[in-house]
């Protein structure tokens, strides 16, 4: 006969207060950690902002990830009832799977850049960046798009040069790109020439480029002068022959597209609608206007870079 002894080790159970206790632990480490990990990430995106901006300056910008950061300062050729430019670049931008346009808006009707200056507002965002906290954090605007009053370069020319400066000037002191906003002729009422149009927006961003060259021009103006000259039937103007209709909006969200994403937009859809835009153009107009778009942001691009190289002279 054999004896067998088994020796059996008993099992214990954690108690719920011991459950929570650790549950408790694990809470407190990764509140600790998380703003470690925060911290990290915004370093992160702070260098490839700033290495992005240097090879942009360069002319040689590497492909975006994180969204892009725009501060609009204008009045109704940005956005007024029917028509919204920066929600229409954003949403050819993800038409175009590129990267996330995320746009803050200091726009009032009529308004020149002189009295946004003098009001304080737009200069007020500048400093705070997209957050509200600070714009040498990490939240700064990439770009800060200077839009004055479309009869400006004619009817006081010196206030549209010194606000697009001053303007462009303090975007810098906060990591932004100043980008002029090169506005259209009208069609009726105080008409200032495409002519004066063009000139000042050169001027106005050769002052801002400075020594390092930081400074860019939407020229919008030039592409739609283009698209009257190669195509009269297609209308761009509202009735009232100052603001844009569907296809001036079509185009110059076009203009802005190719000059901020470098791309040429040929194939997006020919229809924005958005809450704040109901866009829809004929398919031949819209491919008609994306090529005007690129073909003129891409000349632009290159007179742009060649004033700061060479310093030459008005196109």
């Amino acid at each position: 006969m054999r004896l067998e002894l088994r020796q059996h080790a008993s099992k214990r159970a954690f108690t719920l207060l011991e459950i929570i206790v650790v549950m408790g632990i694990i809470a407190l480490l990764i509140g600790l950690m998380f703003p470690a990990i925060q911290s990290a990430r915004q370093s992160a995106d702070r260098v490839e902002r700033l290495n992005w901006k240097r090879q942009r300056q360069l002319d040689e910008p590497p492909p975006r990830r994180i969204p892009y950061r725009i501060l609009f300062i204008g009045n109704s050729h940005t956005v007024n009832g029917g028509l919204d430019i920066p929600d229409a670049l954003a949403e050819l931008s993800r038409q175009g799977r590129k990267a996330e346009i995320r746009s803050t808006c200091v726009v009032v009707g009529g308004q020149t850049l002189e009295g946004h200056w003098k009001t304080g507002l737009a200069r007020e965002v500048i400093r705070n960046g997209e957050t509200g906290q600070t714009g040498k954090g990490t939240d700064w605007f990439d770009f800060v798009v200077l839009q004055d009053q479309s009869q400006w370069p004619c009817a006081l020319l010196s206030s549209y040069l010194e606000y697009n400066e001053r303007f462009g000037m303090l975007g810098k002191e906060f990591n932004a790109i100043p980008m002029v906003y090169q506005l259209f002729e009208r069609t009726s009422g105080f008409i200032c020439p495409q002519f004066n149009l063009t000139n000042a927006s050169i001027d106005a961003v050769k002052a801002i480029q400075g020594d390092e060259g930081t400074g860019e021009i939407s020229p919008v103006g030039e592409a739609w002068k283009i698209a009257r000259e190669k195509r009269p039937s297609l209308e761009l103007h509202l009735p009232d022959g100052n603001h844009a209709n569907e296809a001036g909006g079509y185009l110059t969200a076009l203009v802005f597209y190719s000059v901020i994403h470098r791309s040429d937009p040929k194939g997006l859809p020919s229809a924005i609608l958005t809450p704040n835009n109901k866009i829809s153009i004929a398919a031949d107009d819209a491919s008609f206007l994306q090529e005007v778009a690129w073909e003129t942001s891409e000349k632009w691009r290159k007179k742009t870079r060649a004033w700061f190289l060479n310093g030459s002279g008005v196109p």
